[in-house]
């Protein structure tokens, strides 16, 4: 298995600031923390991820050092699961995504391949600041394009993300 450990930035391994905090105030550690939100969260949309053939991979010497986590809106609306101890963040962001929903006439009306979702973006902490989140997001944007996508949606929960998501449109 891979080793547990914060990546720079990414929601994926529990390093955005909200889940770091909320899950630290709990008395989850990093290796918790990447556990709990892997399988609460990436372990039950890792076949979807898979399917979806939408996310991006960074690679350096044959190994993944960056993700960019990408699934159709139809198939990802709302929050992804996460630990019952994010269950207010959870909230938080199925409001906001809702309120995104209702902008573009419900999830009715929008057509699949129409939108992506941006569910979750991870460095490896031991290859940050090199721009591969940057890359990661620019291809994934190259990506949605050749498949007909109108464009993406990107919650942030840190400044690392919400720049990265702003300086890729």
């Amino acid at each position: 298995g891979v080793p547990a450990r914060e990546m720079a930035g990414g929601a994926g391994a529990g390093g955005e600031p909200v889940i770091r905090d909320v899950l630290g105030a709990k008395g989850f550690d990093a290796a918790l923390r990447v556990g709990a939100v892997r399988d609460a969260c990436f372990g039950p949309m890792k076949d979807a991820l898979v399917a979806s053939g939408l996310s991006t991979v960074a690679l350096c010497g044959g190994r993944v050092v960056g993700v960019r986590f990408t699934l159709d809106w139809k198939d990802a609306a709302g929050p992804p699961p996460f630990p019952a101890e994010l269950d207010e963040y959870r909230k938080m962001w199925k409001a906001k995504d809702d309120a995104w929903m209702a902008s573009k006439g419900g999830l009715e009306a929008m057509g699949r391949g129409e939108y992506a979702h941006w569910v979750g973006i991870a460095v490896d902490g031991a290859f940050g600041r090199r721009g591969i989140a940057t890359e990661l997001y620019r291809r994934n944007v190259e990506l949605l394009r050749k498949k007909g996508f109108k464009g993406a949606v990107a919650e942030t929960a840190s400044a690392f993300s919400e720049k990265a998501a702003e300086k890729n449109g």
